[in-house]
């Protein structure tokens, strides 16, 4: 290790000890059986992140039917949890971090709120700096975290370490297993995202989205969804402008472009569909949410955390164009 490397986690780690020293005021770790009001903290921008945060709280509400559940979450994908029955608390964590003043006032807030019990269910097999310190700064007496390297004194609860879930177990199972702190909690159920079916299960939907190296070039994307029209609808479902053109360049008989789907929409979208084929992305764990199978392509060998787990789904690493069209047929 270099001598820069040294100097890095050195810094980072002088960083973390300096904002505990100043954040963490004591707390609890008494839980209690009945806690009034709870808090999840769940602050990045990933779409499947807040989807697999949805057994915990179904679960939660399942193990304390009398009290009030809220989720303090990014302002930028928290749509997806729209209409889910849930008091969602949304964060410009740029924006505070632009100016401070907002994270004061939105501290003030929670403060305010007399919670009995907060819950970092951010990264389950890593330390989230952030997420730990927004915890710290709320004041609330019982703090929950997992068991993992860097948490020591920023949680007054966490589960037993030994029994903790590896990284072969699925993400939503993980962030789900911070309840193990209470008795008789829950089983695990998948995540489900709750909708009104609209229209018959017709269509084959097509991601043209995802992150350099994950997306289909506009030459799969075209050729896929060109051999899936020869059996049933299609539609190409996009979220940037780019995004957009490469849906586009798709576009041929049997094969349309979705106009743009708001994100607090896109679940009752998705419940419209036969099959949904997508490169690992944030809207494959939605519609696996809503019970359509869906074809997950991933570059790497993660499917064991987040494969898409509704009935008919089906995960293939780095596959070639031949294999996901094979599987298209199989499944349609």
């Amino acid at each position: 290790m270099t001598a820069i490397k040294h100097f890095e986690r050195w810094s980072r780690k002088s960083f973390a000890n300096l904002l505990k020293a100043l954040t963490v005021r004591g707390g609890s770790s008494c839980l209690t059986e009945n806690p009034g009001k709870i808090l999840v903290l769940r602050l990045d921008n990933r779409i499947g992140n807040l989807v697999m945060l949805t057994p915990l709280l179904k679960s939660l509400e399942k193990r304390f039917p009398l009290s009030e559940v809220s989720v303090l979450v990014s302002h930028r994908f928290a749509d997806i949890l729209e209409g889910q029955n849930r008091h969602l608390i949304r964060v410009d964590k740029k924006g505070q971090i632009k100016n401070p003043l907002r994270l004061v006032k939105l501290v003030k807030s929670i403060r305010s709120q007399s919670f009995d019990v907060v819950i970092d269910a951010s990264h389950p097999h890593a330390f989230s700096l952030s997420t730990a310190v927004m915890a710290a700064l709320s004041g609330i007496p019982v703090r929950v975290g997992a068991p993992v390297p860097g948490t020591d004194g920023w949680y007054t609860c966490v589960p037993d370490k030994e029994s903790w879930p590896d990284r072969h177990v699925h993400e939503s199972r993980a962030i789900h297993a911070l309840g193990r702190v209470w008795s008789e909690w829950p089983e695990w159920e998948p995540p489900v995202l709750d909708v009104y079916e609209k229209a018959p299960r017709i269509r084959t939907g097509f991601h043209a989205g995802g992150k350099p190296g994950k997306a289909f070039t506009s030459e799969q994307l075209r050729e896929l969804t060109r051999i899936t029209a020869e059996i049933c609808p299609v539609v190409v479902y996009w979220g940037s402008i780019e995004e957009k053109r490469k849906a586009e360049s798709a576009a041929q008989p049997g094969v349309e472009v979705a106009p743009g789907i708001p994100l607090a929409d896109l679940a009752g979208e998705f419940a419209t569909l036969r099959l949904f084929v997508t490169p690992d992305t944030g809207p494959m764990h939605v519609a696996s949410a809503v019970n359509t199978p869906v074809i997950a392509v991933f570059r790497e060998n993660v499917t064991e955390r987040f494969s898409p787990l509704s009935q008919g789904s089906v995960s293939l690493i780095n596959p070639s164009i031949e294999r996901i069209a094979e599987s298209i047929l199989q499944s349609l």
